[in-house]
């Protein structure tokens, strides 16, 4: 089977998304691959991670690897599918045909607070790309946390990473040596031991080695993002940066010991909306009439 890709003015429509608590939302992954691995976490919005893993079809797994690729939308990938043959083969199988629900705005840190500990943003704090510092009343962003308060500060419920680590279980994180210590890995993603390199190849390998273990691996993906942030979603350097993507996911797939679960995510989709439809409510009296502070949506 194959995905069919609704015309445009349909898939930005709003709708009616699942709830935070249903198993399909990208704060159940987590729950859901601690269970598979036989050291289910629950939180106070995913109570039962056995339910959730079923629901989102994992099975059970002595080491598991989640790859999150920053950016890439379940229809942004549906259109450039002819770019990306191992994910298209995935997405063809039926129980990939249909996404499951992100956070909303869909913005990067919210989603990795929402990601990294099961949970929502009312519980992380994280609630914006920028949002109002309560300490200061000034704009902090939640990427590099500048204006912010202190990363631990803002986001004070454990990451599913941290309770497996004190349970005893091996959790390894792999991606650029910049992002180790990064504010948004401090508030959303602590915990696992991490290993950096600004190689590919070496970044591959260093997952491989993590996975041959029992335990849990996460592997960051930010090509596709950076593409679309810098150019466009619709444009050959997207299309570059997902078959670049799509190469890596086929190597580490093969790469693993069988039996090895590997799941992959991503935070959100991109749009690209034209300019005369764009509203400026900084520019709008109307708007930001009685509004204390106008947030910027700043990448």
């Amino acid at each position: 089977m194959s995905v069919e890709v609704e015309p445009m003015n349909e898939l930005l429509k709003f709708r009616k998304i699942d709830a935070y608590s249903s198993s399909r939302h990208i704060s159940g992954v987590l729950p859901a691959l601690s269970d598979a691995i036989g050291h289910p976490m629950p939180t106070s919005v995913h109570p039962d991670p056995e339910a959730t893993r079923l629901a989102l079809g994992f099975p059970k797994a002595d080491s598991a690897i989640v790859v999150l690729v920053d950016g890439l939308g379940f229809w942004n990938l549906a259109m450039r599918a002819g770019h990306a043959p191992y994910l298209r083969g995935l997405m063809n199988k039926e129980c990939n045909a249909k996404p499951i629900a992100t956070c909303m705005p869909s913005t990067t840190p919210i989603v990795m607070g929402s990601f990294g500990t099961g949970t929502c943003p009312g519980m992380t704090g994280m609630t914006g790309f920028t949002q109002r510092n309560q300490e200061t009343g000034e704009l902090g962003q939640l990427i590099s946390f500048a204006g912010a308060p202190d990363p631990k500060e803002l986001q004070q419920q454990p990451t599913i990473f941290e309770r497996l680590v004190e349970a005893g279980v091996r959790v390894t994180s792999v991606g650029l040596p910049k992002f180790a210590h990064s504010a948004l890995t401090r508030a959303a993603l602590r915990g696992p031991e991490y290993q950096g390199s600004r190689h590919e190849e070496l970044r591959v390998r260093a997952a491989l080695k993590a996975a041959a273990k029992p335990g849990l691996t996460f592997y960051y993906i930010d090509d596709v993002d950076k593409a679309g942030h810098h150019y466009s979603p619709f444009g050959e350097e997207w299309a570059t940066a997902l078959e670049n993507t799509d190469e890596q996911l086929q190597t580490l797939r093969r790469g693993l010991k069988p039996g090895t679960l590997m799941v992959i995510v991503a935070d959100h989709g991109m749009v690209e909306v034209d300019f005369d439809h764009q509203i400026d409510i900084a520019n709008n009296e109307n708007l930001t009439r009685d509004v204390a502070l106008v947030g910027e949506n700043l990448v």
